[in-house]
């Protein structure tokens, strides 16, 4: 039998072992030292970052999220602040490139998020602990908004959700919309004079839902009273959004006039810009002899490729006098050169 082969880095490997154990154990214990305490409620703490870089004067991006013990999101919300809502943030310190240690505060009537921290060169990251106001959880409670959760302060400290605004939204006739509804209102800063601006233009029933959409798209007054003068007077709330959404304007509108299409739908207006279809590029095929070209020949002409270049190609290798259809057929099959 082979006697086993003494080696001297088995007793060195073994004491490397040992004291990346106790080095691992040190650590350990240190950051267990150094962790924030669990929340005691959801969404009691937990760590913010920010940024400052991509805004605008005095603006801050300010994102907050805790978690639970198995690292799952619990909570989380980011949105855009003015520096000056905070309080203990100076705008020329938390830019400059060195290092600095921060202590600030969010005060909101739903209660206080103290932030602790650094930043450096417009970013920054800590960990933050909020503080509800029984005040404020006792006055929601008497407008039947019961067993608000810690998350639901945090946000409506983080949206600016005030006993105001809510009695605000109630009296325009809001008084039974959810406590989610509530605070998205505030997030985008719905006010009653614009529900009224909608309720003057025939919207009379409409939702929060409603309401924040098309606060959205920016679907106010001007751009209603726009699409009725191009004739469009009982259009949906809906269909207002979904116009919009798709950049149909009052100048769009009467490009497509000017190319002949007369009557048209929203829907129609809608495909229009969906294919980029202009005046300029209808006359461009009617001038080579593409006419009484409708709307959805437009879309289909442009949806195949067909320019005024193209037809010019193919009436000089004898293609003449063809219509769209042929034209779409002949390249399609590539023998348009």
């Amino acid at each position: 039998m082979r006697n086993p082969i003494y080696s001297p880095l088995r007793p060195l490997s073994l004491l490397v072992i040992l004291a990346l154990a106790a080095f691992a154990a040190i650590t350990f214990a240190q950051s267990r030292e150094l962790k924030p305490k669990a929340p005691v409620g959801l969404g009691t703490s937990g760590q913010w970052t920010a940024d400052v870089r991509n805004a605008a004067g005095d603006e801050i991006q300010f994102n907050v999220r805790s978690t639970s013990d198995n690292g799952r999101d619990e909570y989380s919300s980011g949105r855009t602040m003015k520096v000056s809502d905070f309080q203990g943030l100076n705008l020329a310190e938390i830019t400059a490139a060195a290092k600095s240690n921060v202590t600030f505060s969010l005060v909101r009537e739903a209660g206080t998020i103290n932030c602790e921290g650094t930043f450096s060169q417009g970013l920054g990251a800590g960990f933050w602990k909020f503080t509800p106001n029984a005040s404020f959880v006792s006055a929601m409670q008497s407008r039947g908004y019961n067993n608000l959760t810690d998350a639901d302060l945090v946000r409506a400290a983080c949206n600016n959700l005030t006993v105001k605004y809510t009695d605000e939204l109630r009296g325009a006739g809001y008084d039974k919309i959810t406590f989610d509804n509530l605070a998205r209102a505030a997030s985008h800063k719905i006010t009653v004079a614009y529900i009224n601006e909608l309720r003057s233009l025939g919207y009379k029933d409409v939702t929060m839902d409603d309401v924040i959409r098309a606060s959205n798209h920016e679907i106010d007054a001007n751009y209603l009273n726009n699409l009725r003068e191009m004739g469009f007077e009982k259009v949906s709330l809906d269909d207002a959004i979904r116009a919009g959404n798709h950049e149909i304007n009052k100048e769009f509108i009467a490009d497509m006039r000017s190319a002949g299409f007369n009557e048209l739908t929203l829907d129609d207006l809608i495909r229009l810009k969906n294919h980029e279809i202009s005046s300029a590029y209808v006359s461009e095929l009617k001038s080579e002899g593409i006419a009484n070209i409708s709307a959805d020949d437009a879309i289909r002409a442009k949806n195949h490729e067909i320019t005024a270049d193209l037809i010019r190609r193919a009436k000089a290798q004898g293609y003449t006098n063809v219509g769209l259809d042929e034209l779409i057929r002949l390249n399609n099959r590539g023998l348009i050169k």
